[in-house]
């Protein structure tokens, strides 16, 4: 785990009437040119003061500027390991970026950076990249357990957020289904599978809730993964299947101050954008 400090210099987030923070899973990751001009645009076009990217497949760890004066931290695997499925990256706006406190590259997978805001109030950005359930079971052990100790070590009174793919189905909350001590809202879709149990079992005791079950929207806002359904008939051709694994969490003591979540799917598939199978969520805060 290695830490980075520059202090509060005088600027806060916030100073806006909201923020709007976002998570994107790009695949071929920002070592692709394409994509990382892609997430500058997506960035500016958006006004986005926060995006994660999951899957960064960026090796080492690092940090730098982009031209506008935006900013980009990710961690991910050394040079002689395989990068594909694994790091994660957080890209700032250039006055975000100005409000960085503290940086920690926590693993491959977990990286964790600290703004200054209003009031002299610390927000703590937990960005994310999960292993897939088909990896090893001791991945996946390993990967909840930095994650887990992570919350823990955060200061109670900071406002948490986190952001990324947590490859993880959570379903929704309802009469007949737990909503894991508040953890889970009753605007979800989809069914809730293993890890997505897990996944919940540890956010609820973290005290940390699923933002994006808690906001109504039709369901193409929801759904923020394509993927194919390989479990057909023999001879019959793959099914498109649509999941949610893509995630917004917030500490319960500030879930009043998060206005809405939603998937944005007219960034995806254009002729200047990636073919990633994943589309872009979006969450705007305001602070109470």
């Amino acid at each position: 785990m290695n830490r980075g400090s520059t202090g509060r210099k005088g600027r806060t987030l916030g100073y806006k009437r909201h923020m709007l923070v976002g998570t994107w899973n790009l695949r071929s990751g920002i070592e692709n040119e394409a994509n990382y001009e892609m997430a500058r645009q997506t960035l500016h076009e958006r006004q986005l003061d926060i995006l994660c990217i999951p899957e960064a497949a960026k090796s080492g760890q690092g940090s730098e500027r982009g031209p506008n004066g935006e900013a980009i931290h990710w961690v991910g695997p050394e040079n002689n390991e395989r990068r594909q499925n694994k790091g994660v990256a957080l890209m700032c706006s250039p006055y975000a970026a100005r409000c960085i406190i503290s940086h920690t590259y926590v693993s491959d997978r977990i990286l964790v950076i600290s703004f200054a805001m209003l009031n002299n109030l610390t927000l703590d950005v937990i960005a994310f990249y999960a292993p897939h359930s088909s990896m090893r079971a001791e991945v996946r052990k390993t990967f909840r357990q930095q994650l887990n100790s992570v919350r823990k070590s955060l200061n109670r009174h900071h406002f948490v957020l986190e952001l990324g793919d947590a490859n993880a189905l959570v379903g929704s909350a309802t009469p007949d289904a737990p909503d894991f001590r508040g953890a889970l809202g009753n605007q979800g879709i989809g069914n809730q599978n293993a890890a997505g149990k897990a996944f919940l079992d540890d956010c609820a005791a973290a005290g940390l809730c699923v933002a994006n079950t808690f906001f109504p929207h039709k369901d193409i806002h929801k759904y923020s993964y394509r993927g194919l359904n390989t479990h057909v008939a023999p001879g019959a051709a793959p099914e498109h299947v649509l999941y949610n694994n893509d995630f917004v969490l917030v500490r319960r003591s500030f879930l009043s101050s998060v206005q809405d979540v939603k998937v944005y799917r007219g960034v995806n598939g254009g002729p200047n954008f990636t073919r990633s199978d994943h589309h872009l969520v979006v969450a705007k805060l305001k602070l109470k």
